[in-house]
């Protein structure tokens, strides 16, 4: 049998322990003591040359691109994931990729693409509303070249979830995602930097059990 795992919210951003209400170590603690154990699905991630597992997002592009910079701006505290943000609402760079979700292919310019196993990632954002670590689904955000003043509506509604009806996003589910780039692509795993394009990414349903 599996042996169910706990979480401590002692993160930047803390997602998985915000997708089951867990604000603080005494959250965690109650959980760990009364808690009952729910089925947790895991992202299988293969790229070219390796396999991992992550728990919350798998991203490209902008996704990548703001954590890169954030990481620069660490002494700005947790606003630089904000200032990284704006920094590349003004100067949004366009990617070409093709895009295979289950069976569907979707190809062209995209400024991101996101594949989220939990609704919220890096600080509080709520990148996918209606995801459920638990569905055995992938809630896949992209998001289409837009223009900077929808761009900064985007990235303001990600932060309750208002962002999904926005032009330029399609919010999509499935059970397996591949993304395949001209060139390699850093990739952000669960606010990682880890890897490159191309990356699969899928569902492996209920392979952990958390105390919730």
């Amino acid at each position: 049998a599996q042996i169910p795992i706990a979480i401590v919210p002692a993160g930047t951003g803390n997602a998985l322990a915000l997708q089951y209400n867990l604000l603080s170590v005494r959250d965690a603690a109650d959980k760990i003591l009364r808690g009952h154990p729910t089925p947790l699905d895991v992202l299988h991630v293969t790229q070219q040359h390796s396999t991992t597992c992550c728990i919350n997002i798998a991203g490209w592009g902008a996704a990548t691109d703001i954590n890169i910079t954030a990481e620069k701006l660490r002494c700005l505290g947790r606003s630089r994931y904000s200032v990284a943000a704006l920094l590349q609402i003004l100067n949004p760079p366009v990617r070409s990729a093709s895009i295979t979700l289950d069976d569907r292919s979707i190809d062209g310019p995209f400024l991101f693409a996101v594949a989220c196993n939990t609704r919220f990632a890096g600080h509080r954002m709520l990148l996918a509303p209606d995801a459920h670590c638990d569905d055995g689904l992938l809630d896949v955000l992209l998001l289409r070249p837009t223009s900077r003043w929808n761009l900064l509506k985007v990235f303001h509604g990600i932060a309750d979830g208002s962002h999904r009806n926005l032009p330029g996003i399609e919010y999509l589910q499935g059970r397996s995602i591949t993304i395949r780039t001209s060139s390699p692509d850093p990739l952000n795993l669960d606010g990682e930097i880890s890897g490159t394009t191309p990356i699969t990414a899928t569902v492996l349903p209920a392979a952990l059990r958390l105390l919730t």
